[in-house]
């Protein structure tokens, strides 16, 4: 019955246990699943968003303007030219920075040729304070071969101010006293009387063609459409190295489209710049969906970009492109690492479940083991009740915390996205404004529509166009008069003829023109002979496509990217019935570096935000119809900073996106928009930093949890010293006692429970110890060990080495002397010899009245006869010593024979199995060392051997034979060796 009852017992714990272990566990390993699903749904959205930043870079190297970026990128990198550090230099002051040399520009054009095969029409370069100046023309063009001395040097002192574009100059080398005066002379060559901005964008008229312009951004691959040096489009660069006024150097480059060929672009764009990553060109029906997703590749597609074909056939070539291009990552270790963690979580589940199943089921049927007392059960159940809840415990809170720390970044989100809002917002309320400025426009020309031409003309264009703006106010009406009414340039009401010419066919289209007018007739032939190259805005103009946005800012227009800076207006006749239209007005901006809408006037506020904890940053990106970037706000940002990679990728792929990533102790929150139809595109970059007292926490917790376990530890030792430490102090002293060589202490504790158990054992070891050590007296340690190996049961003959010493006429000198002096001699003489023979790894068997009887086995790398003639020869030395010993105290000296026998023998314990017993070495080995000492009086050395003893010794020019002076054979140890050993 008890016994049954003891085993409903330890089933119920065994019950409690299994649940308390495996509840929070099961919890644990689904969250862990859950966990691991949700990794792997992010590396997996992680790797799409890798694939689909190389498709749109692949996507940008088949454009010809991204293509050369590409290059002139990589040619900065192989000469060390870092855009990064670049834009923040840190040189020493007073010194050359030598970022560019004579030798830069032969290096750039080394590498072009390396790597595309392709050589620039121009490169000019300079160094710190524009000390030196160094250009390189393409001889291969005849425009370029022919170029003037005065042409040349209008590049040479021109490209370096426009390049480094300060408007002060302070030099780098304070002390060169021709700092000031070098850069007075190339400033004055360059600018020729005209202003800065004004020379720089007559020379790129002058020498690039009708459609060039001044590159607004350093940093960025400019393309232009030209019709010179063979070629249909042009592509600048330009990069200084500055820091404020100060100049450390920088460069200009110009392609032209004749040298960089298509299947040249088609055949560099396939090389990968991400490891693991492959770039090829498809079908259209290979990819349905613009992706692929197997079980070990993930593959994204995209239309083939329309610009490298329109770019191909402006050299007359008819070249069938691929559908589509693609890019494929392989996925396999990926899903592997995932796979295997979900087996290895699965394995560790299954084992822990089994083990404990199979503790409890142990437990249910036979309790705690036998070994298993009370100690370690107390010690099981204190780590059980204290370490297992604050485990779980802490498991929890830990994900809680975490929890808390992925809101900061949930929050990030959140802030960033609203402050992306607010940015977009102020841009379509800054359109709102522009477009009620411009309808205002509109509603001060209709009060002057019905005047007369005289009128119109004398009218001051800041009652149409307000003052301060940048307006151009275009005015065509159907009696043929034209005027334009400027903010910046009142006097200036010319008119340009391109403009008349789709104003005057719009309104004919109409029908409302009037053709009686010569000034009419004449743009309307003229725009005739035109219609080859406006034939697209002819299109449009005569399908009604750009008049019905009427007050929207036009864009992507492949012909004119101008046009994205103007708005049309349609103006009614109100004094005739119907109010049909009577004239055309086109408002734009008149300088060629701003739009309609001018983001470099937005409030600061709205591109950088500083919040507690928190840092935003943003950019708009202008976007051209070749999906390219190449004005953006503020303008300050780097051109190879993250915001600027951003609108890039959010042009070229038409789409918007964004990406959560753990930045050291926060989070970094990269967002883009893209807005369909809208010329502008926006990026942000937003950081969090850890909230102090989230991160105060976490770091506390392990310590607050250790603090609670240590509280509770600290509460059940004080049970535990009441319950077992107190009854077992006398354990502490009674082991020190013994630690200083006293057995006779003794551990006295009641009988109930246990540690009686414990004294009694305690008291039977330091009566064993006391034992023992009465018996090391008399026998020596490696005799201990050799008689723990044998016994009387397993005895048995082995060869040893027996040496036999005593001392010659003691019985002589014992009558003599003393007994007192004859017990301290053997004392001395004994401490002696066992120094001698325990030397050279010998037992010592006995000791009998004045003989040493010592024993060598063959159980160490020096043989046993060379150990025993070497004990031999150090007991004859040690004597020696003691005989000057006693000689300098006055007493007498003594002298001793030893004989040294090989042979077998048996050695074990012999006796009583229940009385005394001795250990013994047996055999005539035994007989013939004392026969040999017994002789040893009659040799020098007092050393005798026998033929297998000297036989075994290595070297035997130290024995000599003595056969023949005792009628048995003999060696004996030369008496000079005996004497020097």
């Amino acid at each position: 019955m008890y016994k049954n009852k003891e085993l409903h017992l330890r089933g119920m714990i065994s019950l409690v246990f299994v649940f308390v272990v495996l509840a929070p566990l099961i919890l644990i390993v689904a969250d862990l699943t859950n966990v691991a699903k949700q990794l792997w749904q992010q590396k997996l959205a992680a790797a799409r968003q890798e694939v689909k930043q190389e498709l749109a870079l692949f996507r940008e190297s088949l454009i010809p303007r991204q293509f050369v970026e590409n290059l002139i990128k990589a040619g900065e990198a192989c000469v060390g030219l870092n855009p990064e550090t670049m834009q923040r230099p840190v040189f020493a002051r007073n010194q050359d920075a030598g970022v560019f040399t004579s030798a830069t520009i032969a290096q750039l054009l080394e590498f072009y040729q390396r790597q595309a095969g392709i050589k620039p029409l121009v490169m000019v370069s300079f160094n710190t304070d524009y000390a030196n100046v160094w250009s390189w023309f393409n001889e291969d063009y005849s425009a370029l071969r022919t170029l003037t001395d005065s042409d040349r040097r209008r590049f040479t002192s021109l490209l370096p101010i426009f390049v480094a574009d300060t408007a002060t100059f302070t030099p780098v080398i304070s002390s060169n006293p021709d700092a000031f005066a070098n850069f007075n002379k190339l400033f004055a060559g360059a600018l020729l009387g005209d202003r800065r901005d004004s020379a720089t964008q007559k020379f790129f008229y002058d020498y690039l063609g009708d459609l060039a312009y001044r590159p607004p951004h350093y940093g960025r691959v400019y393309e232009m459409a030209t019709t010179r040096l063979g070629s249909r489009r042009l592509f600048t660069y330009h990069l200084p190295v500055k820091e404020g006024e100060m100049v450390y150097g920088g460069y200009f480059v110009l392609f032209g489209s004749r040298n960089i060929a298509t299947a040249k672009i088609l055949e560099l764009s396939r090389k990968g710049t991400r490891p693991g990553m492959k770039r090829f060109f498809t079908s259209a029906d290979k990819f349905r969906n613009n992706q692929i997703v197997s079980h070990n590749s993930l593959s994204l597609s995209m239309p083939f970009p329309v610009e490298l074909a329109s770019y191909d056939r402006l050299s007359g070539s008819i070249r069938q492109f691929p559908e589509r291009i693609a890019v494929a990552l392989s996925i396999s270790d990926l899903r592997k690492t995932h796979d295997d963690y979900l087996s290895n979580l699965a394995v560790f589940c299954r084992f822990v479940s089994l083990a404990i199943f199979a503790v409890a089921v142990y437990f249910t049927l036979f309790g705690f083991p036998v070994g298993f007392r009370l100690r370690l059960r107390m010690i099981a159940i204190i780590a059980l009740t204290i370490f297992l809840p604050w485990i779980i415990l802490g498991y929890f809170c830990i994900s809680l915390f975490d929890s808390v720390q992925t809101l900061a970044g949930h929050e990030l989100r959140a802030e960033a996205g609203s402050s992306m809002y607010r940015l977009i917002s102020y841009y379509h309320d800054q359109k709102l404004q522009l477009n009620l400025e411009l309808l205002k426009a509109k509603d001060r020309l209709l009060r002057y529509a019905d005047k007369t031409p005289e009128e119109l003309e004398k009218l001051h264009a800041h009652n149409i166009v307000p003052p301060g703006s940048n307006f151009d106010l275009l005015y065509f009406r159907a009696d043929g008069f034209t005027r334009t009414f400027r903010a910046k340039h009142t006097e200036n009401i010319s008119i340009r003829r391109i403009d008349c010419y789709l104003a005057a066919r719009y309104l004919d289209n109409l029908g409302v023109i009037d053709r009686g007018v010569p000034a009419n007739r004449k743009y309307l032939e003229q725009g005739e002979y035109s219609a080859g190259f406006m034939y697209s805005l002819q299109i449009n103009y005569s399908e009604h496509t750009n008049m019905f946005l009427e007050g929207v800012e036009t864009r992507e227009w492949k012909k004119a990217d101008e046009l994205s800076r103007m708005v049309y207006f349609l103006l009614p006749d109100p004094k005739l019935p119907g109010q049909p239209v009577r004239s055309v007005a086109k408002l734009s901006i008149s300088s060629p570096n701003f739009v309609m809408i001018r983001p470099g006037s937005f409030n600061p506020g709205v591109y950088s935000q500083r919040l507690p904890q928190q840092q935003h940053d943003f950019l708009i990106g202008q976007r051209r119809v070749d999906d390219s970037i190449l004005r953006w706000w503020p303008d300050y940002i780097n051109s190879s900073s993250e915001l600027k990679r951003q609108v890039d990728l959010a042009a070229s792929t038409r789409s918007g996106g964004s990406r959560l990533t753990p930045d050291g102790n926060g989070f970094r929150f990269v967002n883009r928009r893209y807005l369909k139809g809208q010329s502008l595109v926006f990026a942000g970059v937003s950081t969090a930093s850890q909230d102090l007292r989230v991160e105060m926490l976490l770091k506390l917790f392990p310590f607050v949890l250790l603090a609670l376990a240590l509280i509770c530890l600290f509460l059940f030792a004080d049970l535990l010293a009441a319950m077992f430490i107190n009854p077992v102090a006398g354990f502490r002293s009674a082991t020190a006692e013994i630690a200083d060589g006293n057995y006779q202490v003794a551990v006295k504790i009641a009988a109930t429970d246990e540690f009686s158990s414990l004294a009694a054992a305690f008291n039977r070891m330091a009566t064993g110890l006391a034992q023992r050590e009465k018996m090391r007296r008399f026998v020596s340690e490696n005799l201990f060990e050799r008689i723990e190996q044998s016994s009387s049961d397993n005895a048995g003959a082995s060869e040893v080495t027996l040496l036999a010493s005593d001392i010659r006429s003691f019985t002589t000198l014992s009558e003599k002397h003393e007994p007192q002096q004859i017990v301290s001699l053997l004392n001395d003489y004994f401490t002696e010899m066992e120094c001698a023979i325990k030397e050279s790894g010998g037992l010592i068997e006995r000791f009998v009245g004045d003989a040493v009887v010592a024993v060598f086995y063959n159980d160490q790398i020096e043989k046993p006869e060379h150990r025993a003639v070497q004990a031999a020869v150090r007991m004859r030395a040690r004597l020696a010593g003691l005989n000057r010993q006693r000689t300098a105290a006055g007493l007498f000296n003594f002298d001793n024979g030893i004989g040294i026998a090989t042979g077998e023998a048996v050695s074990g314990i012999a006796g009583s199995s229940a009385g005394r017993q001795i250990f013994s070495v047996i055999g005539e080995v035994t007989g013939l060392a004392e026969k040999l000492e017994s002789a040893s009086r009659n040799v020098a050395s007092r050393i005798l051997i026998c033929p297998k003893t000297a036989a075994g010794l290595a070297d035997r020019r130290d024995i000599s034979e003595v056969t023949g002076q005792f009628g048995f054979a003999a060696f004996t140890i030369v008496a000079d060796e005996v004497l020097n050993g």
